[in-house]
């Protein structure tokens, strides 16, 4: 069976006469930065989004805040980790998909701008999202939200952040996280799984463009640790409580089973769902099957922050 014959058939008429967008990820770097988000296309009557600057490593970070305009008093938190490979994408383009969890949970959500590969390589942009782990814990308080309703959330990149983020609190005993929302995960440096070979046309993100992204993000590493690559992690004993999703036609689909299969036998509490005939951010999309992701993510993390927080 071709690609397309295994496409849900939503998703299907979204290719016809498509064009790749990403020929080459060293061309679309060269591109960058991208631009950022226009409030005009987005309604803010009912959410007040901001920028703040946070000290990581001695280096200003930039972070987006979205905020219910009228708060409520020990508000979830939701860091958000945004995608691209590790070497493109910046937080405005999240603010859109994240409004979602602002207006139904009254959660303040953080969105940093963690720097990029190949300038910043592995563990730059690991050292900005936990700094920015720390910087929310730290300011819990100035930040209306509650210390046990801090939340680790990304897709794609921003996924692998938000599992080696999760594993570096673990490992340093802090801070404490409620839960994680690792959606499609980018997990595995080695790009040699089934589903890493078989997804092929530039149409999607395949095997060819991963690997440039993972040899641009660790190109400066001595070794490949378990917080570049989280499927390499000895356990996952002691993690949050996980919610993932995959589409059987994203290349990351095996190592995101592979990582929910572990996730089980260290006894985390862990939810997942396989959407078929999907690919590689499909959930950000404005399809039925798209919505209807994007509805059970939200609908898991209302269970979530009633069960965890």
């Amino acid at each position: 069976m071709t690609f397309f014959s295994k496409l849900h058939p939503e998703l299907a008429a979204q290719f016809v006469d498509a064009e790749p967008t990403l020929h080459s990820i060293r061309d679309i770097v060269s591109k960058r930065p991208f631009t950022h988000f226009s409030k005009q296309e987005i309604d803010f009557t009912d959410v007040i989004v901001s920028e703040s600057t946070i000290d990581s490593n001695s280096y200003p970070l930039r972070v987006i805040i979205c905020k219910p305009r009228l708060p409520m008093e020990n508000a979830p938190c939701i860091i958000w980790y945004h995608g691209g490979g590790m070497v493109f994408g910046t937080p405005d383009d999240s603010v859109g998909y994240m409004l979602d969890f602002v207006r139904r949970f009254k959660a303040i959500v953080v969105i940093p701008n963690y720097r990029l590969a190949p300038e910043f390589p592995y563990p730059t942009g690991l050292f900005d999202s936990y700094n920015t782990l720390l910087w929310v814990d730290r300011n819990a308080d100035q930040l209306n939200i509650s210390r046990k309703k801090i939340i680790v959330a990304g897709g794609s990149a921003g996924g692998n952040l938000c599992v080696a983020v999760s594993l570096l609190a673990r490992d340093k005993k802090g801070p404490a996280i409620a839960f994680q929302l690792p959606l499609y995960p980018m997990l595995d440096y080695q790009n040699n799984r089934p589903s890493n070979l078989e997804l092929t046309t530039p149409l999607v993100w395949n095997h060819s463009k991963n690997k440039e992204a993972w040899e641009m993000y660790l190109h400066r590493a001595d070794k490949v640790d378990s917080y570049a690559s989280p499927s390499y992690a000895q356990n996952y004993e002691s993690l949050p409580p996980t919610y993932t999703f995959v589409g059987t036609l994203d290349l990351f689909r095996d190592e995101v089973m592979d990582f929910v299969q572990r996730l089980t036998i260290a006894q985390v509490p862990v939810e997942f769902h396989l959407y078929n005939g999907c690919t590689h951010g499909f959930d950000l999309d404005n399809t039925t099957i798209g919505r209807q992701a994007k509805e059970q993510l939200l609908a898991v993390t209302k269970q979530y922050i009633e069960r965890y927080c």
